[in-house]
């Protein structure tokens, strides 16, 4: 896209913006939970590994971000003051859907979370930052059919050139 003698520069502003992201998604992560949120963010964008690995052109950025995106959307989802928004419900199924293409092991995380969502409803029981009323079935469904269909986009294509419906390889 950039060409070949200004890829790096690229990958490594696009890297450090999706790393300063990540932290700015991660202050919503500590808000219901009362943590300190410049910690969090500061713990984040300047956690060694991560930083390290932002003038690579590896998927490891874009993992950290994608997952932190899913938590962040799923703890909104969880314990949100009002409904959430038609733009929210996409950015969360874009999230998940994308997750399991950054990394392999973001299809078990997308698995996984609709049990830990459910497990956290359960063990909120009567808490009042759990806004049952406003998790509704159709916002779900929607967040899933995004997910499925930009997944399987690349699973398609992986059976265009591999002969298997995979998501890897």
């Amino acid at each position: 896209i950039f060409g070949f003698d200004k890829a790096a520069g690229y990958i490594v502003m696009i890297q450090c913006a999706l790393l300063f992201l990540t932290g700015v998604i991660a202050r919503a992560l500590a808000e219901p939970f009362g943590w300190s949120k410049n910690l969090l963010q500061a713990l984040l964008i300047f956690n060694p590994s991560l930083v390290g690995l932002a003038h690579l052109a590896q998927s490891e950025t874009v993992f950290v971000f994608l997952i932190t995106a899913v938590l962040g959307f799923s703890t909104k989802f969880l314990s949100m003051e009002k409904p959430a928004s038609i733009v929210e419900v996409g950015l969360f199924g874009l999230s998940a859907g994308l997750l399991p293409l950054a990394r392999p092991l973001g299809l078990y995380v997308i698995l996984a979370l609709p049990i830990f969502m459910l497990i956290s409803l359960w063990v909120a029981g009567k808490d009042k930052k759990v806004r049952f009323r406003y998790l509704s079935s159709w916002k779900i469904a929607i967040v899933v059919a995004i997910a499925i269909a930009v997944s399987s986009v690349w699973a398609y294509r992986n059976y265009q050139v591999f002969g298997e419906f995979a998501l890897t390889q």
